[in-house]
């Protein structure tokens, strides 16, 4: 690891902002003199944020960005107090045909926990931040969200990607977290997602779901969903193995576990050769689902087709009367006909459609076709609260962020150099600031962009400490800070001048 001198660097009465690699940065702090840090760092190689040889994102492979990884958790570590937490902002990233001859996800969470792990962190919780499937989509046109793979090849169809907060201490211990029953309304949908009628399935149901019938364990499964405690039986490798065998080629098996044990899960999965990581799920029970595909390249068969309808008790059967005039025997007479058809309730306007979730819904609802849409958004949702036996909240799942509550990021873009910038929801750090710590405690962020947790620090009465390599990007950050000691009045004359 190349170790970059410090190339700027301001101060202000609560706050201290470094230009520099924040490993180098770290290294200059005494052992544990931070109580909090809140960061988002690069997602792997996805963007490109600077030319440096320091950069995160400026990596040839995915071995070297999480070796890079290592010395910045470690020195993270060293400068954390102990009893105290870090937050990391992550997600799970995409795997394309093109360049990694599969489509599917990648658990960056899963490593980054791995390796904190490795340097003495304790994984202390894990929470969803909801997004909308739906913007996704047509933000990425991703195959796996659009409806007419559902409609056409349901079996390559995923959730939506949330993004996720890591919560981590030093020296902390946490309880073992405890798998809630499988909630039944959750296998339905699963079932009804990524099978056809007839097929056969394994889940802990005893009932039919769609006359499909109960495979045995010499069968080959269309779909299976498992949810073992690990005392009982545990994912071990003969499983897994087996279960790729039993599973037909292109489709889908799911796990129900906690978030301790899909850290493992997901790995075990991905270390068997066929198994590829397909969609995350969170539930309001406070538990997950992860699924994956018995995948060894497309193919048109075995395909999973769907045309939803409306069901009856959607419709109000009513009566009609047409008049018209007739002639009968030389004279007009008007004649009635009496006629049964079907009413449709279903929201005109610009008003939301009861069924729908998002938060970007198409308008104008015409036709039956837009029920089967609305059923899709249902299961593309990356957290599933609307079932039957599942709260409507969970302390774990924030239903809740404004994503686009940021700071402006005007000034800081360049024709050279700038690839691409998102900073963190500032609801979202202040309720991380709020929940860990106290007022006037330090608050730290080796990733400030343009300074966003430093800058909710600095309002909420705490002490703010930043480092951040790119250069346009600190002194936008370092203009932001000065705003906040001054809306707080907590500026010295020689921040402002």
């Amino acid at each position: 690891m190349v170790k970059s001198p410090i190339i700027n660097q301001r101060f202000g009465t609560n706050w201290a902002s470094y230009n520099g690699d924040c490993v180098y940065v770290m290294s200059n702090f005494p052992r544990g003199c931070i109580d909090f840090a809140c960061f988002s760092p690069p997602f792997l190689a996805l963007y490109i944020y600077s030319d440096s040889i320091a950069d995160l994102g400026n990596t040839d492979s995915e071995l070297q960005f999480f070796d890079g990884w290592r010395f910045h958790l470690a020195e993270l570590y060293r400068v954390l107090k102990s009893g105290k937490y870090i937050a990391i902002h992550c997600k799970d990233t995409m795997r394309y045909m093109s360049g990694h001859g599969y489509a599917g996800l990648f658990d960056f969470p899963g490593h980054i926990i791995r390796l904190a792990q490795e340097v003495g962190f304790t994984l202390a919780r894990w929470v969803t931040i909801w997004k909308d499937p739906v913007i996704e989509m047509q933000r990425t046109k991703t195959y796996g969200l659009l409806h007419k793979s559902f409609r056409e090849r349901a079996e390559v169809t995923r959730q939506g990607c949330a993004d996720f907060v890591l919560i981590l201490g030093k020296d902390i211990e946490v309880s073992r977290q405890i798998l809630p029953p499988a909630n039944e309304r959750v296998i339905e949908r699963c079932v009804q997602q990524w099978t056809n009628e007839g097929e056969t399935i394994f889940t802990p149901l005893a009932k039919d779901i769609r006359n499909q019938k109960q495979g045995r364990e010499d069968g080959q499964y269309q779909y299976s969903f498992w949810s073992l405690k690990p005392r009982e039986w545990g994912y071990t490798d003969e499983f897994i193995k087996y279960l790729l065998k039993a599973t037909t080629l292109g489709r889908l098996t799911t796990i129900h576990c906690t978030a301790q044990m899909m850290i493992d899960i997901v790995q075990k999965f991905e270390s068997v050769q066929g198994w590829k990581f397909h969609s995350r799920t969170s539930l309001t029970d406070g538990s997950y689902l992860v699924t994956f595909r018995n995948w060894n390249g497309e193919f048109e068969n075995n395909v999973v087709r769907h045309h939803i309808q409306p069901p009856d008790v959607d419709y109000q059967k009513f009566e009609i009367v047409e008049r018209f005039t007739k002639e009968v025997d030389g004279e007009l007479e008007t004649i009635e006909e009496h006629k049964e058809t079907w009413r449709e309730p279903i929201l005109r306007g610009n008003e939301i459609h009861p069924d729908y979730i998002g938060t970007n819904p198409p308008i104008g609802w015409r036709d039956q076709g837009y029920y089967s849409i609305l059923t899709w958004q249902r299961y593309a949702s990356p957290v599933w609260f609307d079932l039957e036996g599942l709260p409507a909240i969970h302390p774990n799942c924030w239903m809740d962020i404004v994503q686009t509550d940021v700071l402006n990021a005007k000034g800081v873009k360049d024709d050279a150099s700038e690839r691409h910038i998102c900073p963190l929801q500032l609801d979202l750090i202040e309720r991380l600031i709020l929940e860990y710590t106290n007022e006037r405690d330090t608050v730290f962020t080796p990733y400030m962009g343009i300074g966003s947790e430093c800058y909710k620090a600095i309002k909420l009465n705490r002490k703010a400490i930043g480092a951040e390599l790119k250069p346009e990007y600190w002194r936008v950050a370092v203009k932001n800070l000065i705003s906040a000691s001054i809306e707080t009045g907590q500026v010295m004359f020689t921040e402002a001048a």
